[in-house]
Order: structure tokens, then C-alpha cells, then sequence
């Protein structure tokens, strides 16, 4: 299929974030509901809040830690 790249440098950024953290996201979810549907719908909606919040963070590492706190919060709800 085609490419559809945004110019939007938030959403560039977040592209790359999913690609990189989407999958040990997944796979730490998982273990928590136990239930693909359930273990996907957290990660989009880790990606969500983390583009709502973008802005505040300073660097990536900070980024890695607060994806995983909110991806085990959410799985834990």
C-alpha cells in the first residue's frame, strides 16, 4: 500500500515510538488481561494519551517509563 507519512512531527515521532515499543508493550499487557482484543485496545490507548502528552516530556527515556506505567494501569483497570 502507499504510504501515508504525516508532516505533523508529533505523529511522525509517535509512528516511530509504536514501531519500537508496540510489540514488548503488547507482550507486557498480555501477561496482565490475558486477552489479545483487550491487550491491543491498551496499547492504542497508551498511544493516545502519550500523543495528548507529548509535549511535556524532555526525552525519550522518560517516555519509555511513563509508557509502560500507563500501559500497566490501564491493563490493570
Amino acid at each position: 500500500g502507499e504510504q501515508h507519512m504525516s508532516s505533523d512531527p508529533k505523529e511522525v515521532f509517535l509512528q516511530d515510538c509504536y514501531h519500537k515499543y508496540s510489540v514488548c508493550l503488547f507482550r507486557t499487557v498480555l501477561k496482565i488481561v490475558r486477552n489479545n482484543e483487550d491487550a491491543e485496545e491498551v496499547v492504542q490507548d497508551v498511544f493516545v494519551a502519550l500523543y495528548q502528552k507529548l509535549d511535556s516530556f524532555k526525552q525519550e527515556a522518560q517516555i519509555t517509563t511513563w509508557i509502560y506505567q500507563i500501559a500497566i494501569n490501564k491493563a490493570l483497570d
